[in-house]
């Protein structure tokens, strides 16, 4: 487990990163990559693309590893019960 939080932390310390890279200046990095942003609206869709995903994911990743676990059992709880839901005999 130990593993699996270690790289967790850092993928997402290193998506984080590039993200924040990519916001900040975007067109020097798609330049490094070889990619022309000939337009304003180019630029604000690399923008996003490639910071706003990245940051997103590096967000997810970290949450994966710090956030607060339910208590044994509290998961299943809504899981058993989507059965009844879809239609099965209730006897």
């Amino acid at each position: 487990m130990r593993f699996v939080r270690a790289v967790l932390v850092l993928s997402g310390l290193l998506f984080l990163a590039v993200g924040a890279a990519f916001l900040a200046r975007p067109v020097a990095w798609a330049k490094s990559l070889g990619i022309l942003l000939l337009e304003p609206l180019a630029v604000r869709d690399f923008r996003a693309l490639y910071g706003g995903l990245d940051l997103g994911i590096g967000c997810f990743f970290l949450r994966g590893v710090f956030a607060v676990r339910p208590a044994d059992g509290a998961g299943g709880a809504g899981v058993g019960r989507t059965g009844a839901c879809q239609g099965g005999d209730d006897t």
